[in-house]
């Protein structure tokens, strides 16, 4: 756990401590995409959680940063080996790639909606408000994105059948779902 979990929520909170510390932030912060998004990922979750779950495992995390510090290292020389560079980018594709897809999980399945959102104030207060007042209980809430035409929301719901209502509901009201 120390190498597939809580070594990366430390490396998210260390990439995120270097941004923050740089005198180029908000420009940093600006350029930030997709990589630098999915590999911090883990940062924005609970705080004291997260904190938690590693220093209970903190002598087997010590060992991983260790390595981690050893494997930076070697890919610091590679920067002057483009071919071997190569070599360990494609040897990090092959694992990466190898990753199981799992389809099962300990967490219960959610049935998910997709909502698309105009960029308008109270939106969110409208479609929780519209689905609290039918009983419908969201599981899972994700604001995936924010432009200036709108964005959209994915909602997880216990049951097909709740999602279905939700779904009816959110259409009545002028949005559209998927």
């Amino acid at each position: 756990m120390a190498r597939i979990s809580h070594l990366p929520y430390l490396l998210a909170v260390a990439l995120n401590r270097m941004v923050a510390r740089d005198e180029h932030q908000e420009l940093l912060m600006f350029l930030a995409a997709g990589g630098f998004r999915d590999l911090t990922r883990v940062a924005s979750g609970s705080p004291r959680m997260s904190r938690d779950m590693v220093v209970s495992n903190r002598e087997a995390l010590r060992e991983a940063v260790e390595e981690l510090r050893a494997v930076l290292a070697e890919l610091e020389e590679l920067l002057e080996a483009p071919e071997e560079l190569l070599g360990a980018a494609q040897a990090a594709k092959r694992t990466r790639d190898s990753l199981p897809i799992v389809k099962r999980s300990l967490l219960p399945t959610l049935h998910e909606l997709v909502v698309q959102v105009p960029d308008k104030p109270g939106q969110i207060a409208k479609i929780s408000n519209a689905l609290g007042d039918a009983y419908i209980n969201i599981k899972q809430f994700e604001v995936l994105a924010i432009r200036d035409e709108g964005g959209a929301i994915r909602m997880g719901f216990a049951s097909a059948e709740e999602r279905e209502a939700a779904r009816r509901i959110l259409e009545n009201i002028g949005y559209r779902v998927r």
